[in-house]
Parts: C-alpha cells; structure tokens; sequence
C-alpha cells in the first residue's frame, strides 16, 4: 500500500509562516501598526521638547527666586506715587543700645528675613549716646551670605556719611523687590533701632 507524500516544500512551509490565516494576519498587523505610531509618537515629543516647544516639566512653578535679582537692580529711595495703597507692617526690629562706643565703631549682621511685597521699607532712627565723639549709623542691605569684604554684593541706604554736627541720623527707605534679605550696620556710638516693613 502507498502512503501519499504528505511533506511540503520549503517554500510551502515559508508561505504558511508568513502567510497565516486571516484573523491571525490583521491582529499582527494592528499591533504593529500600534507599535509604530507609539515609537514615532514619543520620537516625534522629544524632537519637539528639544527644541523647546515644550514647557520644561523640571522647573519650579514659583518664580520667587531669592537671588534672581541682585541689589542694583532693587530701586532705593524710590516715590511711591500713592503711598495709600501700601499698607506697611513691621516685620523685624533691630535695635542696640550703645553700639560702637570703641573707637573702631561696630559692625553687625542681622539674621535673615523674607520680603513678600513688592515694595519694603527700612524705618532708621539713631541717638548719640556720647558728645564730642563721631557718631553715626550706616545700613546695607543683601541677598549675599557673604560678607561685605568677601565679594558680597551691598547696598547703602542713604549717603552713609558720618552726621558730625547732631550725631543721629533718621529715615524712612523704600526698596524694590520681594526676596530673602539681611542688613549690615555699621555703627559709632548711638543707640539705634531700624524697623523692617513688608506691604504683605
């Protein structure tokens, strides 16, 4: 008895592997399909992220940056055309009794403090303790750590010059620019207070 030859040719057996039935056929094709539009999607987002048509996901979306503003930029004794709409609150008080009575004067950092409205105000009233002695108060203010003489960026309220005729010195100043500040003062024999003002 015959047994018929039931063993196909190479290119039978290629033909069913790539050639499968139809349901198989478009569930691969659908697939690849997908896959193709996922790859040229993300392919397509980053070109286009690269160029910076894209916001970038990575930065902060408060924009206070303390030190995105130097001191000179800051605009000091500045007019405020209705001073009315600016409620001014103390926020910090700095005051010394006797400061500098030794011939060198003193010199102080304060701590920092947060400024949150667009303008501030720095309120300084100096008394000379002793007659006859140089007597004066100077103030700076910064956003720098560091120290004055180190590279440290300051700036003097007023004209810093020494008052040798009264020995005090008084003044309201108003400053430019929400951010994290400290004051230097330099003092020579005064009793002094300075008033820190926020209009928030």
């Amino acid at each position: 008895m015959q047994t018929k030859n039931t063993a196909k040719s190479i290119y039978q057996e290629i033909e069913d592997i790539v050639f499968v039935p139809k349901k198989k056929s478009r569930k691969k094709i659908l697939l690849i399909i997908l896959v193709l539009i996922l790859l040229f999607g993300l392919l397509g987002t980053w070109l286009l992220y690269d160029r910076g048509y894209f916001f970038d996901l990575n930065a902060p979306l408060d924009n206070t940056d303390t030190n995105s503003k130097a001191p000179e930029d800051k605009i000091e004794n500045i007019t405020i055309p209705n001073e009315g709409e600016y409620k001014f609150k103390t926020k910090k008080t700095f005051s010394k009794k006797s400061c500098g009575l030794q011939a060198t004067g003193e010199e102080i950092y304060t701590d920092w403090f947060n400024i949150n409205g667009e303008v501030w105000r720095v309120k300084l009233s100096s008394v000379r303790v002793i007659d006859d002695n140089l007597s004066n108060t100077r103030v700076w203010y910064t956003t720098s750590s560091d120290p004055i003489l180190e590279g440290g960026t300051y700036t003097e309220l007023g004209d810093g010059a020494p008052a040798y005729e009264t020995g005090t010195k008084q003044g309201n100043y108003d400053i430019n620019g929400a951010g994290r500040y400290r004051l230097r003062i330099l003092c020579w024999n005064t009793d002094y207070t300075i008033e820190v003002q926020d209009n928030k």
